[in-house]
């Protein structure tokens, strides 16, 4: 009979080691996005198994699909996407920056047409703009998450620009007259708790826009929410969407688009009166029938403590 307690708890002991090392196993990182730039235009690429669903945004309101893509882009520094839909199992999002910096400074530029400058000068450089009698104007601003200085000239005439950080970068814009160029606008935002959170947003006429037309469609397509306000109040079940807006002002209406990933709910607050047996405690359960049946085989208290020991520090590893 001693012989069977002890053969029981050796069988035990190896199956709580086991249950104890699949707790510690990883599931490997996936790869990230391979590129190859070539000034403007990047050859993008990943590799994803079989039956998964590659999409991509370029951070320019443009879209692909597929693992393998290309895609031009104007200056500017960009966070392309690729959004990955496994055939079972939830969406991830693999990132990769791309930057596009001008020559030199753009110095001339039609009115009414955005001028488009990209230029790092460290992470929060401070972005001056005087007419030619030395007064501060602000059509021109600087676009932190893609680093270009942007903007759109109302008025022709000459401007001296100065853009102070790392360094001092000095330049003068010219603006000439020309016909009525389209608006522009652009937004990036993220899901949080099933609920859209933009997190900038600039426009040609933010200022004077009259209408923003928020529109949330599935990936075939079909209209999911429509919100008609700056903020847009929009929810989704989990999965991979095309959020759109639609910006209307005094110089006409400009769109933009992005895919965001939703994600689902805030779960519920726990109940501190509910029982939940944990793998740890499953793991002290089985461990402590091995210390019982390993002093039933020796009526050594010695065994009995050395078991109580290696229970307590297996515990202690799986909690930590």
């Amino acid at each position: 009979m001693r012989s069977l307690y002890t053969t029981l708890a050796i069988v035990l002991l190896l199956s709580t080691s086991l249950l104890g090392l699949a707790v510690d196993t990883t599931e490997a990182a996936p790869a990230g996005i391979g590129i190859n730039q070539n000034g403007n235009y990047a050859a993008l690429s990943v590799s994803v198994p079989a039956g998964h669903e590659v999409r991509w945004d370029f951070d320019d309101g443009s879209f692909g699909s597929g693992s393998s893509t290309g895609h031009t882009w104007e200056p500017g520094l960009y966070n392309v996407r690729a959004v990955i839909i496994p055939a079972d199992g939830e969406p991830y999002v693999l990132e990769k920056h791309i930057g596009i910096y001008s020559p030199g400074p753009v110095t001339e530029v039609q009115r009414n047409k955005e001028y488009r400058y990209a230029a790092y000068n460290g992470p929060s450089p401070k972005l001056t703009v005087t007419d030619s009698n030395g007064k501060v104007v602000s059509w021109l601003t600087y676009d932190a998450t893609h680093r270009i200085v942007t903007g759109v000239p109302r008025d022709v005439g000459t401007y001296h620009a100065t853009l102070t950080g790392e360094r001092m970068l000095t330049w003068t814009i010219t603006v000439v007259d020309g016909p009525l160029q389209a608006p522009w606008v652009r937004f990036s935002s993220h899901a949080n708790n099933g609920t859209i959170v933009v997190d900038s947003l600039y426009g040609s006429s933010n200022d004077a826009a009259t209408r923003y037309t928020w529109t949330l469609e599935d990936l075939d397509g079909t209209t999911v929410g429509i919100s008609e306000s700056k903020v847009p109040d929009l929810k989704a079940e989990p999965g991979v969407y095309r959020l759109s807006l639609r910006m209307t002002g005094v110089s006409g209406a400009a769109s933009y688009a992005q895919l965001i990933v939703m994600d689902g709910p805030e779960p519920p607050p726990k109940d501190d009166n509910e029982i939940n047996i944990g793998l740890p405690w499953i793991i002290f359960g089985l461990a402590a029938v091995v210390a019982g049946l390993l002093y039933a085989a020796t009526r050594d208290y010695r065994a009995l403590l050395g078991a109580i020991l290696s229970i307590g520090v297996m515990i202690i590893l799986l909690v930590w």
